[in-house]
This record gives structure tokens, C-alpha cells and sequence, in this order.
């Protein structure tokens, strides 16, 4: 009678075995995959800061002192001749600066082959009226190295500074072969960057582009003195700093003043781990799916499982994925180009792109991701019946307003106008450089969503391993009644 006992101990514990599984509502286990992709992502995690995280919060707390340099080569005195919109353009960015940062954080330089402080300025906001090309014969005026005065501003950055360049960023070259003089101008550009990332001093550079009207000389590829009267020409400003710094100017202070036209930013920094997403469950869905529950919360949902769609339907399953871009260092029209990301994995397309407004959101989608103040909505469109794990990016690329802007022949009308000669080369060298420092090199982040497949759930496994136990206990009661 022993053996339909040991039997029937051996069929239960192999059937609790194979066919058993922990709940995975379980709170205090999550498998390992769980663990890590929560740990990646989860911006919400409560971690306390450890010694450097504290002393790097009281650095950051310093005030910012903000070093504004000016280029005075001749070729800048055009836009200094009347009233310019280059000279509106730091009045009312000076006003908003000394609102922000307070005067006395605030220093004025002229720069050539050296830097010259600008001493008795007794009020900020009338400095720029001040502005004329005889104000402006401030040392070696004759000098237009630009990767020089890159240099010299470089070298003058550290964590608290935030240093900002108006110049009309335009290489001087001797010699005929304009592409072979332009990428070693380039290179000198890019040295100059890679040079000041040995520092240890992580910097994040914005270049915006305004335009101004122009009456004065003006100075070819070949040096050959063109005068332009009334003419519009482009001139930038060069933001430099540590990147939370470079973050707060672009947030707190408005770049687009009068002669706006567009903006780009380089960075090393790799947000991956520092933006918010959600999947949301009840907009903008076609299908059916529920949260993997180890990967969710009441704040967001990580990763889907239980996909089904209806067969019925010519309609690709689709689901939507809020995302916080605020910190991402590149322009609005920048992010809503479903051109500048790419799906790495899964077979997936993004359909479109859209800023996140409450009207738009289901109730329930909304309640769990309003307190992170997403900013915008990922629509994906699956590309066959097999769904899989979706990763998609944001591509780190040059934005096509600095090709359209270049030119390698500035002596016509047409190569001049809205044109900076070699504007590409100094954007590609200042770009290769945060490439090079960059452990990202391709992306400004990379998000992970997984998508299991439909799995019985753990009641129905509870069922079953019933089932099959009064099966057995069946057999059981039968034989030991027979041997009776």
C-alpha cells in the first residue's frame, strides 16, 4: 500500500512544480529583469544621496556669473553702425540677465586675440546703445582667428561660469582651396573642445542664430572688402557652461528676442535615465493589453503584456508612450520630427508625434501621469502580427537649418545672403568633439518598453493543479479500494 502513496506525493510536487508560479502581484519580489529595468528607469526611486552627490549639490547652488564677450574684429563694426537689431538683441538679453543672474554676476569683454574687460559700465541696460565701431577699436581689431578666441573663452569656463560669445562665426582662410583650409579649420575647432573636456569640467554649448541688419565692410573668402549697406546678415550667440547652467538660461531666459532664428545645442550627456515615460492604457490603443505589474505603478507603466487585437480588424495594434523632452537640449520643432528617432528594436513605427494637452488624454491615463508633467505623446504602429519588445531613440544629429545656412563661396550676393561661410565645418568640429567625450554617441536617450506575450494566469494554474490532484486522488481511492 506504500507505493500509491509515494505516488501520488511524487505527482503533487511535481505538478506544484512545473505548474505553480508566485504571483508576480507579489510586492517584495520582482524577478531579475524586473529589478533592473526598474532601476534603470525609475526616476521616482527614493535613493539616498551619498557623500559626492551632496557636495555636487552645494557647487551647483553657487551663483552663476556670466562672462558676455563680445568679438571686435572689423567684420563685426556692420552691425554696430545705427541701430541694429544685433544691438537690440543684447540690450534686451542683458535686461533679462541682470533680472535672473543680478548685475553683479554679470561681466563684459571684448575679445580679439585677447580678452579685454570692459571697465566703468554703470548701468547694463544702456551698454548696448554704447555700441559703435569706434567703441569697438578695443585691441588688435585686425584679428578674426576664431578658433583663437575659442580658446581664450574655453579657458576662462569652469563649473559656475556660463560664457556667452556674439560673433559672426565666420573662418578666416589664405589660399584657394576653400575645402581642404575650411577642415583644418575644423579641427582646430574641434582641438579646442577636446582640449577643455580634459579639465574635468562636463560643458553643454548652445549656438543661436539671429539676424541683423548690416551697413559696413564686409570681408570675402578671398579678404576682397565688400560694403553692404542695409543688408541682413546672420551673427550668433555661443553658450557655454556646466549643463544644468546652460538648462537654466534656456529656461528661465528667453533667446528668442528680436532677429530670432534658430538654435542647437551639443551636449555629452546621455538622458537615458533622467526622462519620465508611461505607457498609456486607454489612449490612443487599437488592441487590447494590460500592465506587466512588476513594471508599473501609480505613476507609470514600464512595460505590456496580454497583447490581443481583433483579427476582424485591418488595423495594426498601436499604443501610445507619454514621454517628459523637457530636458532634452534641442528645439520644439526638433522633437516633434518623427525623423530624429529610430526604432532600435521591435517592429514598430512611430505614426506620429504630439504635444501632451489634458483634452487629449483619457482620465485614468491622465490621473497617473499629470504629477510628472509629461510633455509628449509617442504614437507606434506595430508592423505585423508578432509583437515584440519596442526600444526607440532620439537620434543626435545636426539639424538641416545649418546646412541651408552654410556657404563655402561667400563672394556673390547669393553666397552671402543669410549665409555664413564654412558655418557647417565650425558646427560639424564643435559636434565631433562632444561625439568623442560622449559615452552616448548616437542618441540622446533610449527607452525600453517590453511587450510579453498573453500568459494563463495563476488562478487558472490553481485550477488546473486541482483538477489534476482529484484526478489522481480518484485513481487512488479506486486501486487502494480493489486491493481491499
Amino acid at each position: 500500500m506504500k507505493y500509491p502513496y509515494i505516488v501520488l506525493i511524487a505527482c503533487f510536487c511535481f505538478l506544484m512544480t512545473g505548474c505553480y508560479e508566485r504571483p508576480a502581484s507579489t510586492e517584495n519580489q520582482v524577478s531579475e529583469e524586473s529589478s533592473a529595468a526598474i532601476a534603470e528607469n525609475d526616476l521616482a526611486a527614493d535613493v539616498s544621496p551619498d557623500t559626492n552627490e551632496q557636495a555636487e549639490k552645494s557647487d551647483s547652488e553657487k551663483p552663476t556669473k556670466v562672462a558676455l564677450y563680445i568679438e571686435n574684429s572689423g567684420s563685426m563694426n556692420g552691425y554696430v553702425t545705427g541701430n541694429t537689431e544685433f544691438k537690440n538683441a543684447i540690450g534686451d538679453l542683458l535686461v533679462l540677465l541682470k533680472f535672473h543672474y543680478g548685475e553683479e554676476n554679470i561681466r563684459l569683454y571684448f575679445i580679439n586675440d585677447q580678452i579685454h574687460p570692459i571697465e566703468g559700465v554703470s548701468d547694463l541696460t544702456k551698454f548696448a546703445s554704447w555700441l559703435s565701431p569706434a567703441t569697438m577699436k578695443v585691441g588688435n581689431t585686425a584679428s578674426s582667428d576664431l578658433n583663437l578666441v575659442f580658446k581664450e573663452v574655453l579657458e576662462n569656463t569652469d563649473n559656475q561660469t556660463l560664457s556667452l560669445l556674439f560673433s559672426d562665426l565666420i573662418y578666416s582662410i589664405q589660399g584657394s582651396n576653400t575645402e581642404e583650409l575650411l577642415n583644418y579649420q575644423k579641427s582646430q575647432t574641434k582641438d579646442a573642445f577636446l582640449s577643455k573636456s580634459k579639465s574635468g569640467v562636463e560643458l553643454q554649448t548652445s549656438i543661436i542664430q539671429y539676424n541683423s541688419s548690416f551697413n559696413g565692410g564686409y570681408w570675402d573668402k578671398n579678404n576682397q572688402r565688400v560694403e553692404l549697406k542695409g543688408a541682413k546678415r546672420p551673427y550668433y550667440l555661443t553658450v557655454t557652461g556646466e549643463a544644468d547652467r546652460v538648462l537654466d538660461l534656456n529656461k528661465n531666459i528667453n533667446l528668442k528676442v528680436k532677429g530670432f532664428v534658430n538654435q542647437l545645442t551639443l551636449t555629452t550627456d546621455d538622458f537615458s535615465e533622467n526622462n519620465y515615460y508611461s505607457v498609456l492604457t486607454s489612449t490612443h490603443n487599437n488592441g487590447r493589453f494590460k500592465p506587466i505589474r512588476s513594471m508599473s505603478s501609480g505613476k507609470y507603466v514600464r512595460g505590456i503584456e496580454d497583447v490581443t487585437v481583433n483579427e476582424r480588424s485591418s488595423a495594426p495594434f498601436s499604443f501610445a508612450v507619454a514621454v517628459d523632452l523637457s530636458k532634452m537640449p534641442v528645439e520644439e520643432s526638433y522633437k516633434l520630427d518623427t525623423a530624429n528617432y529610430e526604432v532600435l528594436e521591435g517592429n514598430y513605427m512611430i505614426d506620429s508625434i504630439m504635444k501632451i494637452e489634458q483634452d487629449d488624454i483619457h482620465s485614468t491615463d491622465w490621473i497617473r501621469i499629470q504629477e510628472a508633467k509629461a510633455t509628449h505623446l509617442f504614437l507606434f504602429d506595430a508592423q505585423g502580427k508578432a509583437f515584440s519588445d519596442l526600444t526607440f531613440a532620439m537620434k543626435k544629429q545636426i539639424p538641416s537649418w545649418v546646412y541651408h545656412t552654410d556657404s563655402e563661396d561667400d563672394t556673390s550676393v547669393e553666397g552671402r545672403e543669410a549665409k555664413t561661410f564654412g558655418f557647417k565645418y565650425l558646427v560639424e568640429g564643435v559636434s565631433e568633439a562632444y561625439e568623442t567625450v560622449a559615452q552616448n554617441k548616437d542618441h540622446y536617450f533610449e527607452i525600453k518598453v517590453p511587450v510579453r506575450k498573453a500568459t494563463a494566469s495563476n488562478t487558472g494554474k490553481i485550477f488546473v493543479v486541482l483538477v489534476l490532484l482529484a484526478v489522481i486522488g480518484g485513481l487512488v481511492y479506486t486501486y487502494l479500494k480493489r486491493r481491499k
